[in-house]
């Protein structure tokens, strides 16, 4: 059956705390950058993952909102306060009006909505307009619930989903009104919309011995499963960004995306990015790279004993590019031995700007490997005439960059 995504507060909640208590029972709380794994017992063998959640959805009529809705009145004369909504209108995966963000990955199931409210009063109508990509989706209307919201505080519990095939990508913009007064604006839709991105995560992604699969359920949930039908499930509080598997398929890599202090233009600014190890058999996980250092797009050697990362947000300042390519090594245990940044290499030409890795038809970023120590990479360096830019081979054992004829 195909549902249709669908926005509301009553029953939809109750469902979804149940199943966060029963996740409660499986899984750990998770702590920001941490990992919840469950080790399922051995069933009978099956190549497909389990199917994702379905919920009942009902349709509501659409309607073209006023074009130019009532505002807000300011009159200075009122003696009674207004019932009113904040302006902004917050998202995030949880109810949680701490951890929100405005930006989220493809194939994201459901978004909740979070906003504030005071001076509120039984009977009062509100309606909420949703709109994808500047066009009316849907609608609800409903009378407020005093008993269960009473007159002052937070909406947390209303919801956008599609719980069969995610979100599309798209812009999502939510109005808001009561008793017909818009009480979001309507000139700064970045109050109280969010964006959903293209996916990029496979649906499947086996191991090079074949032993072992991933799936990906969600942008927050992994399933590794062998053909022995072992599973653990991974579970992340953060968007899992990209996996890629070790050569040996003893590991795998993840890189997890912190979008909280993302700006809504979708740039890189505020992003932060760490790297993970998982090991299939157990779920053991450990981390390698920190927020702080911020590495993504990582790439893993051959031998599996190097990992080359692009790091920074990107941005531009005189001159300067905050963007760089950093070298960790492993050692036999995959444990982090040593981490070098590419200023730490010698050759590279002796001018005052540092170059950026950029991506290049022959050296998609951070680049491409020659052989199990050398990866040739792409480097531009900022306000110079570029006689510099161009295409380097960058050996990892002698910490020696050297510039391609």
């Amino acid at each position: 059956m195909t549902t249709k995504p669908f926005s509301r507060w009553g029953c939809h909640w109750k469902r979804v705390l149940g199943v966060w208590c029963l996740a409660a029972i499986l899984f750990s709380q998770l702590a920001c950058g941490t990992f919840s794994v469950a080790i399922i017992t051995p069933q009978p063998a099956t190549q497909t993952p389990p199917a994702a959640s379905r919920s009942t959805m009902e349709t509501l009529p659409l309607e073209q909102a006023s074009a130019t809705p009532t505002s807000r009145s300011t009159s200075s004369s009122e003696t009674t306060p207004q019932p009113e909504f904040s302006r902004e209108v917050y998202f995030s995966y949880d109810p949680d009006p701490v951890r929100t963000q405005r930006i989220f990955p493809g194939g994201v199931k459901q978004v909740f909505a979070i906003w504030n409210y005071a001076n509120m009063r039984q009977g009062l109508k509100v309606r909420k307009v949703w709109y994808k990509d500047a066009r009316v989706w849907f609608y609800q209307d409903e009378v407020w619930d005093f008993n269960r919201y009473g007159a002052t505080g937070t909406i947390s519990d209303a919801t956008l989903y599609d719980l069969e095939k995610g979100l599309s990508a798209g812009t999502y913009w939510l109005r808001l009104y009561i008793e017909g007064i818009e009480q979001t604006s309507a000139a700064n839709i970045e109050q109280s919309a969010f964006k959903v991105l293209d996916k990029t995560l496979p649906d499947r992604l086996p191991s090079p011995d074949g032993a072992w699969n991933l799936y990906f359920q969600d942008p927050r949930t992994m399933i590794i499963q062998s053909a022995e039908a072992v599973r653990n499930i991974i579970s992340s509080p953060l968007e899992i960004a990209s996996a890629a598997w070790f050569p040996d398929s003893r590991q795998v890599l993840l890189a997890l995306r912190d979008r909280t202090k993302q700006s809504f233009d979708g740039s890189a600014t505020g992003i932060r990015d760490e790297l993970w190890m998982i090991t299939p058999e157990s779920g053991v996980r450990t981390r390698i790279s920190t927020p702080e250092e911020n590495l993504h797009i990582p790439s893993i050697s051959p031998s599996g004993q190097y990992i080359v990362a692009v790091a920074g947000t990107g941005q531009f300042s005189a001159c300067q590019a905050d963007l760089t390519l950093t070298v960790i090594e492993l050692d036999e245990n995959y444990n982090r031995i040593a981490l070098q940044k590419l200023e730490n290499f010698s050759g590279l030409p002796k001018i005052d700007q540092k170059p950026y890795p950029y991506n290049h038809p022959l050296a998609p970023m951070p680049g491409k490997w020659l052989d199990e120590n050398q990866i040739v990479i792409a480097l531009k360096f900022p306000c110079t005439p570029g006689e510099h830019d161009g295409i380097y081979l960058l050996n990892l054992q002698t910490l020696q960059v050297t510039k391609s004829p």
